[in-house]
């Protein structure tokens, strides 16, 4: 008799689980903490070329159109572009160049500052820095262009680039 007592308990338990679990499900649904992303950094990528060396931000895809010449650097996801051009240069001073004497006629558009060794001009609308070094009879140019007037950013940007580069 016990037996049979053991098993109408387990039959009814067991009808009981199985209605239940027929159902629909309840409970409450809790949503987890916001989670705070922090913009990190941007990493530098070192370029170690035959006659040059740069770092750039990584936010910049490197292009090498001339090798040992010309490097293009463009933006991926931002609204800039930067190109550095190596050339055999016989001037003697940074102020013969080409491009600094034309930037210095147009003093209007341009402002120049002095840098590591060269030259920089700045334009504001649209963005626009370029530096002008000669080393070793060879003159290097550095230019920005940004579809944008926030020159702050760009500018730090730009001078870390040129500081990092040796030729």
């Amino acid at each position: 008799m016990t037996k049979f007592i053991w098993l109408i308990a387990g039959v009814g338990i067991g009808v009981i689980v199985f209605v239940y679990g027929q159902g629909p499900a309840k409970g409450e649904i809790v949503k987890g903490k916001t989670v705070k992303v922090v913009p990190t950094i941007q990493e530098y990528i070192r370029y170690d070329g035959e006659n040059i060396s740069f770092a750039y931000e990584n936010k910049y895809e490197l292009r090498e159109n001339s090798p040992g010449l010309a490097w293009e650097l463009v933006g991926k996801g931002v609204p800039a572009t930067i190109v550095i051009t190596n050339k055999d240069d016989s001037s003697g001073r940074v102020e013969e160049v080409s491009g600094v004497k034309l930037r210095q006629l147009k003093n209007a558009e341009y402002t120049q500052e002095y840098v590591k060794d060269g030259l920089m001009f700045m334009k504001s609308n649209p963005l626009e820095l370029t530096a002008f070094f000669l080393k070793n009879g060879k003159s290097m140019t550095v230019s920005m262009t940004a579809n944008t007037n926030d020159d702050k950013n760009y500018k730090e940007e730009f001078l870390k680039l040129v500081e990092s580069i040796k030729i």
